[in-house]
């Protein structure tokens, strides 16, 4: 995605502070301008909806939680529309996926 930090690729089966578990695209109606507040709250909704699917149960009630790297002004005007959605464990580094997890 463009204008965000490099990130390492580490196997599942090393320890991870967190991992990918999807990558959404936002809404896009009718060109609208950038809004952060609206992109935020829609990559936050997208996130959890994809934590759902992806952990097995949904984000509130679950010990893991959820980061969204949604794109920034720079890349709206490109046409960027796609979500960062990570999943992290707070009590630490993992080892294996998280996928499935049901936590």
């Amino acid at each position: 995605m463009a204008g965000t930090t490099q990130a390492e690729t580490i196997a599942c089966a090393d320890a991870h502070p967190w991992e990918s578990m999807g990558v959404p695209r936002l809404s896009d109606p009718s060109g609208a301008p950038y809004a952060i507040d609206a992109v935020a709250a829609e990559a936050e909704q997208a996130c959890s909806d994809t934590f759902a699917a992806y952990v097995g149960r949904p984000l509130d009630g679950s010990t893991l939680s959820a980061t969204a790297f949604h794109p920034t002004m720079d890349d709206w005007d490109r046409n960027e529309r796609r979500v960062a959605c990570l999943v992290v464990d707070p009590a630490g580094t993992v080892k294996g996926s998280l996928k499935g997890a049901n936590r």
